[in-house]
């Protein structure tokens, strides 16, 4: 039987009819994210003024399993971290090319690409390609990670592309071991990808005249911000990865034998086949 997806439960094809219309208008913001990408691939020479692959994604999903052991929850640190190598090379594709131009959040007009669908496009392919292969259902779960902490970057929540983008990321990104991260994760009683997205542009951008070149910023003012944007990335890091275990496990995935080829196109490892059913780690 042919399983479909409604709401984050599984169902028979033939009982989400009525569901199917409700996703029309996500679907077609995903169509407009995907025509926008095919578009922007002739320009590639721009792509220098546009985000590179950071290394503080990683560093934030490091912490967030620190903070998820620190809160009590280890069950969900111990069921990502055995795919942590999958969950950042889909991290660092999800900047390459032209995806990244759809990580950007723009609240007024939702024809627009933007980060809301795109994470949610990432998460749904997680869910459901997890029910083949885990690795590539956490590649794909990785590259939605890098959305949820993206909106933590002031420029990305205001949808401003250049005003200071790169020189704040990349000096956040080269100033890391100067902030800490001690608090507890902010877990939330969120029912999809769209609203860690909304929650992370609700705080970050309050900080964008900090960070905007156009208004004069300094390391000042990117300390400041960085201080309190570089902890909500980890705890929402956390967050999400609370919010995402219990329907991931609801795919009852088997890892297969014979693994998917890996980002460079080589045949990774075989693994062994175990079983991750619904509440078996832990809810």
């Amino acid at each position: 039987m042919i399983l479909e997806r409604s709401g984050y439960h599984f169902v028979p094809q033939d009982s989400i009819d009525e569901q199917e219309v409700s996703y029309l208008g996500i679907v077609s913001r995903q169509t407009i994210n995907m025509v926008s990408k095919a578009l922007m691939t002739p320009v590639k020479p721009l792509q220098v003024f546009m985000d590179a692959p950071s290394q503080t994604h990683g560093y934030c999903l490091q912490q967030a399993y620190d903070i998820l052991c620190q809160d009590g929850k280890d069950d969900v640190a111990a069921y990502f971290r055995p795919f942590d190598r999958w969950l950042r090379k889909g991290s660092f594709w999800a900047d390459q090319g032209w995806r990244n131009v759809c990580h950007y959040f723009f609240a007024s007009n939702k024809f627009r690409p933007g980060a809301e669908t795109e994470c949610q496009y990432y998460f749904d392919k997680a869910v459901t390609t997890c029910q083949q292969d885990i690795s590539k259902g956490m590649f794909y779960f990785g590259a939605a990670v890098h959305l949820v902490q993206d909106m933590c970057v002031p420029h990305h929540a205001v949808g401003a592309v250049f005003d200071g983008h790169k020189e704040f990321e990349r000096w956040t990104g080269e100033n890391l071991h100067h902030f800490s991260a001690g608090k507890s994760g902010i877990y939330m009683p969120f029912t999809g990808p769209s609203e860690w997205i909304r929650h992370n542009v609700a705080t970050a951008s309050t900080y964008y005249p900090l960070v905007s070149k156009g208004k004069g910023c300094d390391e000042g003012n990117y300390y400041e911000a960085a201080g309190e944007l570089l902890p909500l990335t980890i705890y929402t890091t956390a967050g999400f990865l609370d919010f995402a275990k219990p329907v991931l496990q609801q795919a009852s995935v088997t890892i297969p034998q014979t693994s998917w080829l890996d980002v460079a196109g080589e045949k990774m490892p075989d693994y062994a086949a175990v079983s991750f059913n619904h509440g078996s780690r832990g809810a």
